[in-house]
Formats: C-alpha cells, structure tokens, sequence
C-alpha cells in the first residue's frame, strides 16, 4: 500500500518540479518578447536599480535558509509517528523547495522590468534551474527515508 503511495506523491511531486522549470521557461520567453519590443524603459534610475539588484540576489541566496527551517519543522520526528504522516510531509517539503527555488527566477523576472537587469534574469533563473533539478524529487530517496525511520 505504502508503495503505491510513494508512486503517486512522486509523479505529482514530478509534474510539479517540471512545471517550475517551465515556468522560468515562460518568463525567459516573456522576456526576449519585451526586450525586442521598442519602447521597453525599466522602470527605476540606475542608482535605484543597482539597489533592488543586490537586494535580488540577497533574496536568492536567503532560499537556503528557509527550506532548512521548513525541512527541520516538518520532518521532525515527533511530528511522523507514523509512515504516511511522514511520506505526506516528505512530499511537502519537496513541493516547497521546489515553490521556493523558483523564487531566484521570479526576483529576475522583476528585476528585469524595474531595472533592465537582462544578464541578471539569466543568472538568477540559471540557479533556479539548477536547484530545482539538483532537488528533483526521488522516490528512491524517499523509500529509503522511510525504511530507514520505519523499520
């Protein structure tokens, strides 16, 4: 039973990683579109800009942080007592790593309409990727975690 669980949990714990990585797609096609547009003038003064640039890539770094204090919460012992509790918390975490790797590529995607930041979207969008493929959800992963917890 468990198994067929952990199948379900990963093929949608899949799709939606896939569907971040397609996300930071559409913004990079959103933005092609409106860099080759004429008329397109970012929305803040150089010095302004420079700001919400280093303030961007603070928030992109800062995404560490907040999936260790989400993973230490839900996956504390105490609160999977028994497998499906922690398969289920499990499949939340990766969800929201996933949510939340995307967050590089979102801060881009702004960056680029208020400052023009066209080099700085493909940087911050490139980590994106690469965190959410690095995190790709594994079932293996998770019967392991599970077998290992649960004997």
């Amino acid at each position: 039973m468990l198994e067929e669980e952990i199948k379900k949990y990963h093929k949608l714990a899949s799709i939606i990683s896939y569907a971040v990585i397609g996300i930071v797609i559409i913004y990079a096609i959103t933005i092609e579109i409106f860099r080759n547009a004429t008329g397109f003038k970012p929305l803040l003064e150089p010095q302004a800009a420079m700001i919400a640039k280093v303030a961007s890539f603070f928030i992109a770094v800062s995404v560490f942080t907040v999936i260790k204090q989400i993973s230490k919460t839900k996956l504390k012992p105490e609160n999977n007592k028994i497998p499906e509790n922690f398969l289920q918390n499990m499949f939340f975490v990766d969800m929201i790593k996933a949510a939340i790797f995307e967050v590089p590529a979102f801060m881009g995607f702004i960056l680029f309409f208020l400052a023009g930041a066209y080099a700085e979207f493909y940087i911050l969008s490139a980590f994106s990727i690469v965190l959410v493929i690095s995190n790709f959800p594994k079932a293996a992963n998770w019967t392991k975690e599970l077998r290992r917890r649960f004997p």
